[in-house]
């Protein structure tokens, strides 16, 4: 009785096989991370648009007069009570409790800024910047006014449709990073990321309600 023969993987076939499946694997994980990237840009700009809402409502009840006033650098932290931050002006149109204990809104955090941060980290972040000194024709606004620091008294925000009508196509918020122009220098700049959280655009909110994407170069 004739014993069928076996043939053996050569050194060679084995490597190009062990390659062949490394090929797959690292175009599998591209793949994978591009759609996880793409999922973040989607739900960052998603979340910017629910705060778009949110201000927009705020405005309707409170006479055009913007929300404030506020800190440029804006938190996730929400504590009933305390002056200065965004979160807490829009509590009633986010369905957030207007009482009760400080507390961390994850739904105010874009995941790709979840990924740049440590978790320990959140409680002290700077979520967004606001646009808290706006030039038009040398002239500066406060839109937001600003809360009382120091010696210095609290200003009030203004209304919006007091602002210049160039205004509303100048950014109101957006994401937050170390690089940013209305960043860079400040001392709560240590709690954003080093860099821009989709790495060459970021999500703005403008006055005029719309949401869009601005690169990171643009002034």
């Amino acid at each position: 009785m004739t014993t069928p023969s076996r043939h053996a993987f050569s050194l060679v076939e084995l490597l190009v096989v062990i390659a062949v499946i490394g090929l797959i694997t690292s175009i599998a994980l591209v793949a994978h991370g591009n759609v996880r990237g793409k999922a973040a840009e989607v739900k960052g700009a998603s979340l910017m648009r629910e705060n778009g809402k949110a201000i927009s409502l705020y405005l309707t009840d409170n006479g055009d007069v913007l929300p404030g006033p506020l800190w440029p650098g804006q938190m996730a932290l929400y504590t009933p009570g305390r002056s200065g931050r965004l979160i807490n002006e829009l509590a009633t149109y986010l369905d957030l409790p207007t009482q009760g204990s400080e507390m961390l809104m994850e739904a105010f955090i874009p995941p790709a800024y979840r990924e740049a941060v440590e978790d320990d980290a959140l409680p002290s972040a700077r979520i967004y910047v606001m646009n808290d000194t706006v030039t038009v024709n040398d002239v500066d606004y406060r839109p937001f006014g600003f809360p009382a620091r120091d010696d210095n008294p609290a200003t009030a925000p203004m209304r919006r449709s007091a602002l210049p009508p160039e205004v509303l196509d100048i950014w109101m918020m957006t994401d937050a990073d170390q690089e940013h122009p209305n960043v860079s220098g400040k001392f709560w700049g240590q709690f954003t990321p080093e860099a821009p959280i989709y790495g060459d655009f970021r999500h703005v909110l403008f006055f005029d309600g719309r949401v869009g994407r601005v690169p990171v170069d643009a002034r």
